[in-house]
């Protein structure tokens, strides 16, 4: 019998994530909108980059989802022939630390951009709404 509960526990879906205090869409339509960029821009294979602006392709994530940010920013990047960015999204302060770990790895990643060589992934987030430090990264 305990055999069977287990077996239909594992079964059950579970959110990857807790509760969310918003939906990560309008995190990214309100910042998109702020640094004059246009949010969900169909690109030609059909994917949508989250936010578009004159520099930059841009994938908006909760900070606890940064490894996949940086692919689909690169991925974004290539459609739309722009330099890839991310914005972090961060709701608590233990994704502050989380910010910080994200940062590293993303600072030692460099993506080859045709001509111009390697650069950096730009990061921006909204750290100065949810850390108490306050310090920008």
């Amino acid at each position: 019998m305990m055999k069977y509960l287990m077996l239909i526990a594992l079964l059950i879906p579970f959110p990857a994530e807790g509760k969310r205090l918003k939906h990560e869409d309008a995190y990214n339509r309100e910042w998109c909108a702020s640094v004059g960029g246009k949010a969900e821009v169909v690109n030609p294979d059909k994917s949508r980059t989250d936010c578009l602006t004159l520099g930059y392709a841009i994938e908006t994530d909760f900070v606890d989802k940064f490894y996949e940010a940086i692919g689909q920013s690169v991925h974004y990047s290539r459609m739309q022939e722009r330099l890839p960015g991310i914005y972090l999204v961060l709701e608590t302060e233990a994704d502050c630390e989380r910010l910080v770990n994200a940062m590293i790895t993303i600072w030692r990643i460099g993506v080859k951009f045709g001509a111009v060589g390697v650069v950096p992934i730009r990061v921006w987030s909204n750290t100065n709404d949810v850390c108490n430090s306050g310090t920008k990264m």
